[in-house]
């Protein structure tokens, strides 16, 4: 089964703009959608889609539909250079409704707003804000897609609890590295529960690199408090967990410069994973 990510009509994209290998590191990932290229026939334009969007809202729905109409009836003329593409918003029409929705990867949200030019849905002028508006990323959206990239993850793994589940958790220092998934999560009675998503206050980040005698790191994450994609914050380890019993191993870490607190579950390092939703 084809995944969704190698679909033929994404291959130039990857190939010419978004070249993904194992070693990229969250960061290098978040930058694709801090200034995100878009091949046109008059040239290449760049737009911003590294805000926070998340949920399918209504607005974006309607957006959604009223673009798969034009776009599709655009890559269906004979002869059309584009009937790949087409087909591509046919065999994964989940995927255009992900962008919409916060989970879409860069090489998508590219191809769309491709589409929504050359269809004349959008002009170049227009595009800056149309995709600023209806593109972006939520917090599982971001690391799932990157691990995606990464080639960890063979399907988009949207309910952050099971990242616990998937990777195991960190006990020590010495089981922190790239790549650890961060989760915010209650504590009760000494129990640390992952907060489910939607809402609840739920989030997930991920570790970019450890700033100075495993104290602290860097974390990229995409976060409405932080307006988007977000890749340099530095947290603390303020207190690391005092059981090794996977349910009640909790951290407590707070971002370099602050006072608040939060108590996380932080899992070993992603391993690869096949499983879907």
């Amino acid at each position: 089964m084809q995944q969704f990510w190698t679909h033929p009509a994404l291959s130039y994209l990857q190939s010419t703009y978004f070249q993904h290998s194992p070693n990229m590191y969250p960061a290098d990932y978040g930058r694709h959608y801090n200034s995100l290229p878009v091949p046109t026939e008059s040239g290449v334009v760049h737009v911003t889609v590294d805000g926070y969007r998340s949920n399918y809202t209504a607005e974006r729905r309607k957006e959604c539909n009223a673009f798969l109409r034009t776009a599709r009836k655009f890559c269906d003329q004979p002869g059309s250079r584009y009937q790949q593409a087409g087909e591509w918003t046919r065999t994964c029409q989940s995927r255009v409704v992900s962008c919409f929705a916060g989970q879409g990867m860069p090489e998508e949200i590219s191809l769309i707003c491709c589409l929504a030019v050359e269809s004349k849905y959008k002009t170049i002028a227009e595009l800056p804000q149309w995709a600023w508006v209806n593109f972006g990323m939520d917090c599982v959206g971001f690391v799932s897609t990157y691990l995606i990239a990464l080639g960890q993850f063979k399907k988009m793994l949207k309910y952050i609890p099971k990242y616990k589940v998937v990777a195991d958790v960190a006990t020590s220092i010495d089981d922190i590295y790239y790549d650890n998934a961060i989760l915010w999560a209650n504590v009760d009675g000494g129990n640390a529960k992952v907060r489910p998503n939607p809402g609840n206050k739920s989030h997930i980040a991920i570790i970019e690199c450890w700033e100075q005698y495993g104290s602290s790191f860097y974390v990229a994450q995409s976060a409405g408090s932080k307006k988007g994609v977000d890749y340099d914050r530095v947290y603390e380890i303020v207190q690391e967990p005092k059981s090794t019993k996977r349910d009640r191993a909790y951290w407590k870490i707070r971002q370099k410069g602050t006072y608040t607190t939060s108590k996380v579950v932080i899992t070993k390092s992603v391993p690869l994973f096949a499983a879907g939703d």
